[in-house]
Order: C-alpha cells, then structure tokens, then sequence
C-alpha cells in the first residue's frame, strides 16, 4: 500500500476493505447469474461495474497487483459488451478464478499482508489471452520522433545530484538497463498527484527509481502538473515487468525508452542535497472489528442513551432527597417510578445494541452458488441450490464462525448425498439433484436447515460400522443413538478418501463448532433412500442469554431458555423406577428424569415433591430435577475454566445481580450422555 502523505493510512485501508468485500460479494452473485443467463446484458453491466470500482479503490490505495488483475477482468468485460468476445465455458472459468485471486488477495490484506506477496501473472497471462491484448509498445531509440530526440538530448545534460549519479554507477554495475519511463495520465482525472505517486511507489517495488520528473513534493502546489511524469529508473529484467508495474486505472499512455549510461555519467557539478530514498512502511495486522450500521439503529440507540441520562440525574436527585429528610416513605413510589424507567431504558439499549451488531445471514448464503457450482462440476453431478431466509439476521460474530461448519454439510450433500443423474433416473428422481438451505427465527433462536434430496445415510451401515469399533454395543441401539455416531471424531462409513471428504473429520467438527463454541445445537433426520436434512439451533447472540436460575444443592445454575420446554412439579409418585434409571410421564410421553445434584456427584435430595425442568436436544427430552425454580433473567455469558468444568457439565459462567455465581448447565452434552 502505498503511503499517501496526510492521509490515515489504517482508516483508508478499514474503509477499502468494508466497500471491496462488498462490492465483490455482488460481483460473485452477477457471474454466476450471467454463467446461466450469458444474454443479460445487465447482468454484464453490473459484473462490470463491480470490477471497475475494485480496480479504481485498489489503485488509489496502491494495491497494484490487486488493480491490475481487476483491470484484466475489466476488459474481457468491456469486449464481452462490445460484441468482440461471447460467453464461454473456458472464459467464465477464468474470470472466476481470477475473481477467486482477488477474494484471497483482499483476504491478506485485510490480515495486514500485501498484495505483491501474490503472482497474478499466470491468471493475468490467461485474460489476455482472453481478450487478445497486445502488450504495451516498447520505443527503441531509432525509432524515435525528432521531438522526443530532442528532449532527451536536453535530458542528457539534466544535472543530477551526487547520490542519484551513485544510483546511476550502481545501475550500471550490476549489469541493468537504463531507463526514461514516461507515464502521461488522463487530463481529466481529479487525482494527477496520488496516481503520479502510486506509479513510482510501484516501480519502487520492483526497479531501481533513480530520480521523478516533476519531483513527488509532499505538498504539491498544483495537481496539474503531474498528468505527465518521467520516472529514471534502471532494471535487469524483463521490460514486461515494467509496463505492468504502470498499469494504473487513468494512466492513458506509457513510452519506455532505453538509454546510454555514456550519456549521462559525466563528470557534473554537483546540484544540491543527496536525495534520500524513504524506507518501506513495515505493515501491522489490521484488526477488522467494524460492522456496517443502519443510521435508525443508532439514532435510536442515541435516544434511549439521552433517556438513560436522564433518568440517571432523576435518581441521584431522588438520593440527595433522602439524604436530607428522616421521613422516607414518601419517597419510595417516586423511586419505583424511577427504577421501573431505567429497567425500560436498559432494556431498550440492549435490545438497540444487539441490532446494531446483527447482520443478514447472506452474508454467508451468497457464497454456496459459487461453492455448489464448483463441486458439482468437479463431481460430474448435476445439483440445484434453493435458498430462503437470507434475510434472517443474527449475531456478526457468529455469522463469522458458521462458513465453515456450513460449507463440510454441503461438501457432504454433494459427495455422499446427490447421486450422479443416471442413478436419480433409475430411482425415479429428477436428474437434477437439489439442496436447500434456509434461515428463520423462531423466539430467541435463529434455525438453519440444510437438505437434500439425495440418497441419505444408510443407518444400518452406519450401525454396522459403529458396532464395528465397538461405539454401539446394542444391536437394538436407537435412531438417536445411531445418528450420534455420525457427529463423533474419526466416523465414517465411506472406505474411499477423497479431497472432498471421507476422512472422518467432519461431521464432529460440524458439532463441536456448533454446540461448544456457538452455544448451539445440530440434529439430522435422514433414512436411506429420504434424503437428509441437518437443522442447527442457534442463540440470537453469543454474548446475553435468557436463561432459567434454578438452586441445588446450595449453589445456582442457569439454564437456557431456548433448551427448555417447561416447568414442572412432579410428585414422587409419578416417577416410575426401571434398572436405577427414572422416568416421568410428560404430556404422554415418558422422559428419563435426571437428579441434577447427582449430575454434580452429591447425594440425591428424595422428597415427596420436586420440581423439574423439561429440557431438549433434537428429538432427545429429560426431566431436570432440581431443589428450586428461582427466576427466568438475562444473564451476560462469560467463558468457565477446564479446572471448574470436569464433568463437561457446563457452557459458561455468569454472575448475577447480588453478586452470586451462576453455571449455565451444557444441557445438550447431559441429553447426549444419557
């Protein structure tokens, strides 16, 4: 990135960043559209508007490399709209694999990289080959104008000082080409100054910059000046290095001409100071931590907080009251009034808070089209993808996290599930297979789905497999315990390894990614033959929780509201005792009851009435038996240490409002156990 005097450097980078992510995010949704509708002349047009404000950002920043790969895309579409290219297989495939390089490219820059870590030129070579480019020309001495001869004759007797002669020596020593570069940019560009110093600071990074013509002053007096700009440089590789150092958005034409050392090695009166190369700008990681929020969201976020102040001048006005009288009664409905206000405003901020850090779930659902079309292709297999609910908002930093959990579900569609087009028709399916995925929010949880109409697992293999490795000794082992296998570390039923999966280290990550660090849960309903279909539960926010408080045994535990069905008494008389295991009859179905001070190794507490939580998982349910029910409240989610949690018993830590110490209780983890 090149450095800009006066300007913010990590600011310019921050906004660079937020505006490419999303342009590009547009660009990936218009080239797939346009695969499919190759005659939608506004799908061209959009495509080509994204890369051409990829091109134009990237280049004001100094991300050459980056610039100059969108401006190859840029002109494969330009001749795509002129008529002088159509839509092929093999050009669609280019263009997206150079769109895939910029997406990696803007990924290392956001990481604090750069971009001329990467090697653009192979895909770079294919678009041209694409477009049919013809380099830039290259001006050989005798073939130069009598104009152009003349001023360099003058140029020959240019003074330069002592360090730029040692620049030039040094040139010449190792054995490098000298260079008069002139780079001529558009006249109406508002920007001369900032491309006239992107061009030499990308020449900086790979010629020697021997001296600039007009100088790059810090301050420049007029912008004019620099819409043309000579650069001396000297050089030991290819001329074609050069030239593509220079193609820079704006930059209308680029004459290099080589010259004589002879010429300009005299012995000279020295001019002046030794001029001074600036060091290189030593990248930190830029941590991105911004999130784009509507203005309503903050407005109202600012309103609630004026409210929050003025309530708060209400109470502390009500405090010096009660300091100066001894009669309080009086008082006490006015500081009910107040404390009832100031819940509401809380409340309101929080609510307004947890706003501004959603975002719409299609932030991830605009990435599977690319994904499905690349590995159905790849597998030979022809598959529809359905979407619903892109809409349904959730938590940033747990969109953040779902990418990857969701794309091995669909990695495992596509390998294990979808058939290949002559195996549907026998089965008497279309040929073409389909995947859905979905988002909805139900209370205070967000539900995804994804399924298929493929094959679906075949439960008896997989039985046979757990049975196997001895995970399932029960030849009569249930649905759910059958399944469970799927989700465990190193299962799998599929004896060929391909790069797609079949090593056994899938689904569990799925698992482990959506029940330990999202606080979430997943489930899977399937049947040979049915197709499946994977529903994940997830919490609105990862950091405030609506949960149950319950006491046992002296201590509190929370649990989440989102995992709880109901409340319940239940009188000793209504469990039925089978094997040392217990159960209870819950709206007709028979749950197993579980002692939560048993859970946590204490003496089991009989009486003759107990109350109990109906807790689930999926389709697993249990009756949580605990001393006491004591309040449903928000509580701030906080992370447990191991050493507190070697039962796995608990997600997380809280405290509550008099200072108590709550352990959220992992109710998924205890149904899985059972």
């Amino acid at each position: 990135m090149s450095s800009i005097p006066g300007i913010d450097e990590n600011k310019l980078r921050h906004a660079f960043l937020d505006e490419v992510e999303e342009i590009l995010e547009h660009l990936d949704q218009a080239l797939l559209e346009l695969e499919n509708k190759p005659e939608n002349s506004e799908l061209l047009n959009e495509a080509f508007r994204a890369i051409h404000s990829v091109k134009s950002e990237s280049a004001v920043l100094g991300f050459s490399r980056l610039s100059n790969l969108a401006h190859k895309i840029e002109d494969v579409f330009d001749k795509l709209r002129n008529g002088e290219l159509r839509i092929t297989q093999l050009l669609m495939d280019t263009i997206l694999n150079a769109a895939d390089q910029i997406h990696e490219i803007v990924s290392v820059i956001a990481k604090g990289g750069r971009d001329d870590d990467f090697n653009t030129e192979e895909i770079i070579n294919k678009l041209k080959n694409i477009a049919g480019e013809i380099i830039t020309r290259n001006i050989p001495e005798n073939q130069l104008g009598e104009p152009l001869k003349k001023q360099i004759e003058h140029e020959k007797n240019y003074v330069f000082n002592r360090f730029e002669l040692d620049l030039i020596k040094e040139g010449k020593e190792r054995k490098e080409n000298f260079y008069r570069l002139t780079c001529t940019i558009n006249n109406d560009s508002p920007m001369k100054y900032a491309r006239a110093y992107l061009l030499c600071n990308n020449l900086e990074q790979t010629v020697n910059v021997i001296k600039t013509i007009p100088p790059l002053a810090e301050e420049p007096e007029s912008d004019e000046e620099y819409g043309k700009i000579i650069f001396y440089i000297t050089y030991g590789g290819s001329e074609k290095v050069i030239y593509s150092a220079v193609e820079v958005d704006e930059v209308e034409q680029v004459e290099l001409i080589k010259l004589d050392y002879s010429d300009f090695l005299k012995p000279k009166k020295d001019n002046g100071d030794v001029g001074r190369r600036a060091a290189p700008v030593e990248l930190k990681r830029i941590e991105r931590n911004s999130i784009r929020v509507e203005t309503k969201k903050l407005d109202e976020l600012w309103r609630l907080v004026g409210e929050l102040i003025i309530n708060k001048s209400q109470i502390s006005k009500i405090a010096e009251t009660v300091a100066g009288i001894s009669n309080v009664s009086n008082m006490a409905e006015t500081v009910e009034t107040a404390v009832d206000n100031l819940d509401k405003i809380t409340e309101g901020i929080q609510q307004a808070m947890m706003e501004t850090r959603m975002v719409p779930i299609s932030v991830i659902f605009n990435k599977l089209p690319r994904l499905v079309r690349d590995l159905s292709k790849k597998l030979g297999k022809k598959v529809n993808l359905d979407i619903a609910g892109e809409e349904t908002e959730i938590d940033r930093s747990i969109v953040e996290q779902l990418s990857e959990p969701i794309t091995h579900i669909i990695r495992n569609s596509l390998d294990h599930g979808i058939e290949f087009s002559d195996e549907r028709v026998k089965k008497g399916k279309p040929a073409e297979g389909t995947i859905k995925v979905s988002a909805s929010q139900e209370g205070g949880n967000i539900i995804l789905q994804i399924s298929d109409d493929g094959g679906g697992f075949d439960l008896d293999r997989i039985k046979e497999k757990a049975i196997e490795k001895g995970i399932i000794k029960d030849a009569d082992a249930s649905y759910e315990k059958i399944v469970r296998c799927i989700f465990i570390p190193g299962f799998s039923t599929k004896d060929e390894v391909t790069d797609l999966s079949g090593r056994g280290v899938g689904m569990d990550v799925v698992a482990t990614k959506i029940k330990d660090e999202l606080h979430g849960d997943v489930s899977l309903q399937t049947g040979k033959n049915k197709g499946s279909t994977i529903t994940i539960t997830l919490p609105l926010t990862l950091t405030i929780l609506n949960a149950v408080i319950i006491e046992t045994a002296g201590n509190f535990y929370a649990i989440p509201v989102s995992k709880t069905e109901e409340t319940v008494e239940v009188l000793n008389t209504e469990i039925r005792y089978d094997n040392n295991r217990s159960f209870y009859n819950y709206r007709e179905e028979e749950v197993p009851v579980l002692y939560l001070d048993n859970l946590l190794g204490k003496r089991i507490k009989k009486s003759e009435e107990n109350y109990g939580v109906i807790v689930r998982h999926g389709s697993l349910k249990g009756c949580l038996i605990v001393d006491r029910l004591v309040e449903e409240v928000d509580i701030v989610i906080k992370p447990i240490d191991d050493i507190l949690n070697t039962k796995h018993l608990f997600s997380g830590i809280s405290v509550l409002g008099d200072g108590s110490i709550v352990y959220i209780l992992d109710t998924s983890a205890i149904l899985e156990s059972l």
